[in-house]
């Protein structure tokens, strides 16, 4: 009889921020019985956690996976970082700014500025090593440029109309 006694193989790859978990047993091995993961300082569990929902930072995969001999493979893991509230953030303050853009009423100015604010807080709160931080900033700068644009065309305008009326009463 053919007793196996190689463990299996666990490989974790991150593609284009889509993380996969692969077990495999070795040829002629008794077969997979059970993955397992754990997340950050989570428990281990039995099915891969839900990745979506992660406060922005960095984190850490970990798979491991038995055969049906009950052989362990080793761990093996993942750093990676999840940025999600921060792009939302400028999403959101990108909306205002549009809206700003469009009416250039001073309510939908100072929302515009205060969601700006929030993208950028949530940007520059990001590890240097989170691939998103360096665009989200220079995102928030840009949208930070065009914002204060509308606030400087704004000022011109008024003052040209002041001095519209100043010249009409004399």
């Amino acid at each position: 009889t053919n007793i196996d006694k190689v463990a299996p193989t666990v490989t974790i790859t991150n593609k284009d921020g889509k993380i996969t978990v692969e077990a495999k047993d070795n040829d002629g091995g008794s077969g997979i019985d059970k993955k397992f993961f754990k997340l950050d300082s989570n428990d281990w569990v039995n099915e891969m956690p839900n990745l979506t929902l992660l406060k922005d930072g960095k984190h850490t995969i970990q798979a491991k996976a038995t055969d049906l001999a009950g052989n362990e493979s080793e761990v093996k893991f993942l750093d990676f970082y999840t940025a999600d509230e921060a792009i939302k953030a400028g999403e959101d303050a990108l909306k205002a700014l549009g809206k700003a853009e469009e009416t250039k009423a001073k309510e939908d100015i100072v929302t515009a500025q205060n969601l700006i604010n929030i993208a950028k807080t949530k940007a520059e709160a990001l590890d240097n090593e989170n691939p998103n931080k360096t665009t989200l900033l220079e995102n928030v700068k840009t949208m930070q440029d065009r914002l204060d644009n509308i606030k400087n065309n704004n000022e011109q305008e008024k003052a040209l109309e002041e001095a519209i009326k100043a010249v009409e009463k004399a």
